[in-house]
């Protein structure tokens, strides 16, 4: 019987020793899968959001005729119209900004998708955030490689 408890103990502090040495190189190649899924991630994003659309030439057109046409009112002193082109400038500023917003929103469009999708299911109980839905998307990319691992290691064990 003491053979048997003996054994045992060397048992559990072997799994034990296992566990610890097992969870260190598994954390790392959590923290790689996490690195490598979001430089992905964020490099296709700001391809997407760095793309030029024909709104946003437009208002960047608008913007330069904008600013051509205050610098040479403007060039006398400043006066009514001078000011009246300065308001100019301003609003085809924000257009170009509203334009380039709508761009880099449209960028990631899987987060926002299942945004709205989500809210409607829960008819607007749950509102998450494409912050929210990129932070989900992120963890099951770094995750789901290694849970599969942890099962097929599992399973050739059983076997």
């Amino acid at each position: 019987m003491k053979d048997l408890i003996f054994l045992y103990d060397q048992v559990v502090e072997s799994l034990a020793r296992l566990h610890a040495f097992w969870s260190m190189p598994f954390m790392f190649a959590v923290t790689a899968g996490i690195g490598f899924a979001s430089v992905n991630i964020t490099d296709v994003t700001l391809a997407r959001a760095s793309r030029e659309t024909p709104a946003i030439v437009t208002a960047r057109n608008d913007l330069a005729d904008a600013v051509t046409a205050r610098d040479r009112e403007c060039a006398g002193g400043v006066g009514r119209f001078c000011r009246q082109r300065a308001d100019a400038v301003t609003e085809r500023r924000r257009a170009l900004e509203a334009a380039m917003r709508d761009v880099v929103q449209t960028a990631d469009p899987q987060t926002e998708a299942a945004t709205r999708i989500v809210t409607w299911v829960t008819g607007g109980l749950l509102k998450p955030t494409g912050d929210d839905f990129a932070m989900v998307r992120l963890v099951l990319l770094a995750l789901l490689p290694q849970i599969g691992g942890v099962a097929l290691l599992i399973g050739r064990e059983a076997a």
